[in-house]
């Protein structure tokens, strides 16, 4: 599996939304003194370096930390944030740090999927009084599928002329697979691996439970591909 720019942010945002509630009922004066987003970007900047060191300091986890320390300063600055300047940034100071990364595959493939989802991103904000007209959960489940669908298709078009100079083939059932496993490693496999990690210290045996169940999410995305390989 690769490392993917929002499993870094998972682990930041759990421990961030868990420090904000603590604060909240503990100390909410702490909020009169300076903004929420500003008592909170030096953990989830902590957060988001120590699962990147843990990941092995990759290229999309570094893309990841990067952007987040560049639009933390950005924040604390109080200056506009852009995300294809900051997506610029990060790359022009990835290649500072380690200039022969420009030679890696997943360099491209993780700045190119970005940038394709920055322009996905720009789509959703034109769609997002849509989202809002939606009352129901079922059309607003349908429009987000929908949305997944096209990002999908728009990412493996405009990632195709890297996959075939660099692997000199191209998976067909990427799209179709990305679908079901994305969602599924996003919000239940990397936050439960991450709550069972957290775990051990508090029970080992809550912690072997969380492992296990998540042993068998992780099953069934394997017998979800395994079929997939099979009928294609």
């Amino acid at each position: 599996l690769a490392i993917s720019g929002p499993h870094v942010l998972v682990f930041a945002m759990m421990l961030c939304w868990l420090l904000q509630r603590m604060i909240a009922r503990c100390r909410p004066q702490l909020y009169l003194a300076m903004p929420r987003q500003h008592v909170l970007i030096f953990p989830f900047l902590s957060c988001a370096a120590v699962y990147c060191a843990f990941a092995g300091f990759e290229i999309p986890a570094l893309r990841t930390l990067l952007m987040c320390a560049l639009g933390s300063g950005l924040l604390l600055m109080q200056q506009r944030l852009q995300p294809l300047k900051l997506l610029i940034y990060s790359a022009s100071l990835l290649l500072l740090i380690d200039p022969f990364c420009i030679l890696s595959a997943a360099f491209w493939l993780s700045y190119g999927a970005c940038f394709i989802l920055l322009r996905i991103y720009q789509t959703l904000q034109q769609q997002q009084s849509q989202l809002q007209r939606q009352t129901g959960w079922q059309s607003k489940a349908i429009l987000s599928l929908r949305l997944l669908v096209e990002s999908q298709w728009k990412i493996f078009l405009a990632l195709f002329p890297l996959m075939v100079l660099f692997f000199k083939q191209v998976s067909w059932i990427t799209p179709f697979s990305n679908i079901a496993a994305i969602p599924w490693l996003g919000l239940i496999v990397v936050p439960l691996d991450i709550a069972a990690a957290l775990s051990c210290y508090i029970s080992e045996r809550m912690a072997s439970l969380l492992f296990l169940l998540n042993d068998q999410c992780l099953a069934v995305l394997l017998a979800f591909l395994d079929g997939l390989d099979a009928l294609f």
